[in-house]
C-alpha cells in the first residue's frame, strides 16, 4: 500500500465462473463508492494468495473472500489459518456451499466475520455488506502514530490522513466542503465552522477557510495569503490572521 494506507480485498475461488461474479461484485462496488479500498487479488490456488500477502511485505490489512472446497491441498479454512499469521488482522469472509463447515472454523481459530452461500439470491447483497462492515471496522481500529479524520459521504466514510490535508475551503455548490490534499481533493457535505474542531492542527483563517497550520510553507501579511507546502494557497482574513501568526510561533 506504500504511504497510501487503505483496506486491500482478496478472493480464493476455483470455479472460474464463480470468482469472475465474486470480482465483479467486488469491483462494481468499489467503483461505485469512495472506500480508501482496493481490490489486490483473485486466484485459484491457495498457495499463489499466500506467496502474494507475504511477499508485499508491508503492513496492511486484508479483507479475503475465501472458497472452503478448494481444488487444492489446502481447503479454505486452513487457508485462513495460514493468513492469519501473515496478517492478524485479516477480515475473512467464506464463500460456500456447505454451511456445516462452518463449526470447523472454531477449530482453527481464523474468526471468520462471515459465511455466504454460494448460488443464493441474496449472494451480491450478502457480500456487499460484508465490504460494509469490514470497512466501517477498519476506519474504526486504534489510531496508529499518524492522525485521521473521518468523514461522511453519503452511506460511505473516508478515511483521511491529517499529514497530507492543506487546507479546506468551501465550496460553489451550497454546505459543500472541498478538502485540498497533497495529491487530490475531496469534496463533502459539512460546516465550516465545525471543521476546526476536527484536529487541534486545523485553524479558521477566513470565513471560507480552515488551513493545517502544520503546513503552511510562509504567509505573506501584504496581502494575507497563506503558502502552503505542496505549492497550493488560500486566504486568511484581517479577522483571523493574528491569531493565526501566534498559533504558528507557538509550534516553533
Amino acid at each position: 500500500m506504500g504511504n497510501k494506507e487503505m483496506l486491500e480485498i482478496f478472493v480464493c475461488e476455483d470455479d472460474d465462473k464463480q470468482r469472475e461474479d465474486v470480482v465483479k461484485i467486488i469491483k462494481d462496488y468499489i467503483w461505485m463508492q469512495d472506500y480508501d479500498i482496493a481490490f489486490d487479488l483473485a486466484s485459484s490456488d491457495p498457495r499463489e494468495l499466500l506467496s502474494h500477502i507475504f511477499e508485499k511485505q508491508e503492513d496492511f490489512t486484508g479483507l479475503y473472500f475465501l472458497d472452503i472446497e478448494l481444488d487444492s491441498d489446502i481447503n479454505g479454512i486452513a487457508l485462513a489459518s495460514k493468513i492469519r499469521q501473515i496478517d492478524p488482522s485479516a477480515k475473512i469472509v467464506f464463500i460456500t456451499t456447505h454451511i456445516e463447515l462452518m463449526s470447523l472454523t472454531f477449530d482453527y481459530k481464523v474468526e471468520a466475520m462471515g459465511f455466504i452461500t454460494k448460488d443464493n439470491n441474496k449472494m451480491k447483497e450478502q457480500i456487499i455488506d460484508c465490504i460494509s462492515v469490514a470497512v466501517e471496522r477498519y476506519l474504526n481500529i486504534k489510531k496508529d502514530t499518524e492522525d485521521y479524520i473521518i468523514i461522511k459521504r453519503g452511506f460511505s466514510s473516508i478515511k483521511l490522513n491529517v499529514s497530507e490535508i492543506q487546507f479546506i475551503e468551501t465550496s460553489e455548490i451550497s454546505h459543500q466542503l472541498l478538502i485540498n490534499m497533497k495529491n487530490r481533493q475531496v469534496s463533502f457535505y459539512g460546516k465550516i465552522s465545525e471543521i476546526e474542531k476536527l484536529n487541534p492542527n486545523f485553524y479558521r483563517c477566513h470565513q471560507s477557510y480552515v488551513v493545517n497550520i502544520k503546513n503552511i510553507d510562509r504567509i505573506e501579511k501584504s496581502n494575507r495569503e497563506i503558502y502552503m507546502i505542496d505549492g497550493n494557497k488560500c486566504h486568511a482574513s484581517v479577522r483571523y490572521l493574528r491569531g493565526l501568526l501566534s498559533k504558528l510561533e507557538k509550534l516553533q
